[in-house]
C-alpha cells in the first residue's frame, strides 16, 4: 500500500509534464492544376510540406 501511494506523486508529475508537450506544427499547401485537351483531361496535383521550427517561423511559399 505504501507502494502505491509512494507512485501516485510520480504518477502525476509524468502527467503534467506530457500535458504540457507541444506537438510539431506543420502546413501543408496544395495546388491542382488541371489541364484540358480534345484527348481528355489531366489533372496535378502538387503537395509542399513545411515543419515550423522556433518562435518565428518563415512564412510556407511552394
Amino acid at each position: 500500500m505504501k507502494r502505491l501511494l509512494a507512485f501516485v506523486p510520480l504518477l502525476v508529475v509524468f502527467t503534467a509534464l506530457a500535458v504540457g508537450c507541444k506537438p510539431a506544427e506543420t502546413t501543408k499547401v496544395e495546388e491542382t492544376t488541371t489541364t484540358t485537351t480534345p484527348e481528355g483531361s489531366t489533372t496535378v496535383t502538387e503537395t509542399a510540406t513545411v515543419e515550423e521550427k522556433g518562435e518565428n517561423p518563415p512564412p510556407a511559399n511552394p
